[in-house]
């Protein structure tokens, strides 16, 4: 692999030039002998009465992005059930389900989706993977303050749209802005 690169991580924005990066970076990949991955996940932007935003702080001992706020959300999960008896791949769960099983897994809060509000692309190099990530926009059945965090995280806490906490991540930063049309 290309020494430029080692490390190298990019959030892809525009979607007119986006998938063509995500080629050249991935042919870049290739040809220093590393297969890229592809991630999907999801990701729930859930609002209390005051339309501040719900971030919860990783451990520090999370592999993945230590001591940075995010909003509930993880991978999709495989079922059991296989998609093509010829191909040992099994089936994906819905999105859907996903953002509300890890943002319960995460919160102890059952939600209901209101709508999907965008998908990301977000290219890390370092670990060889083009991540694709789905937000929805959730209502709460219940009491939002409720939250029971699960051990992969440390605090959690809501933060208007103006006052984004300190260490917090890409993916996470550039939904964090983003204004609701109407309160659910």
């Amino acid at each position: 692999m290309e020494s430029s690169l080692q490390g190298y991580s990019e959030e892809i924005e525009h979607p007119e030039t986006s998938w063509r990066r995500v080629r050249d970076i991935f042919n870049t990949l290739r040809e220093g002998g590393v297969k890229p991955g592809l991630v999907e996940a999801a990701i729930g932007v859930i609002h209390n009465e005051a339309t501040e935003r719900l971030l919860l702080k990783r451990s520090p001992y999370d592999r993945s992005y230590p001591d940075t706020w995010c909003f509930p959300g993880g991978r999709r999960d495989l079922v059991g059930k296989k998609c093509n008896e010829d191909e040992n791949e099994k089936e994906k769960e819905p999105l859907e389900v996903t953002v509300r099983r890890e943002t319960y897994e995460e919160t102890g809060l059952q939600t209901e989706i209101a709508r999907k509000i965008a998908v990301r692309r977000a290219v890390h190099i370092g670990k060889s993977r083009l991540y694709i990530i789905h937000s929805y926009l959730l209502h709460v059945l219940g009491d939002p303050n409720a939250v029971r965090l699960s051990n992969e995280h440390v605090d959690y806490s809501y933060f208007s749209r103006d006052k984004a906490p300190e260490g917090i991540g890409t993916v996470t930063r550039a939904m964090f802005h983003w204004e609701p049309v109407a309160k659910i």
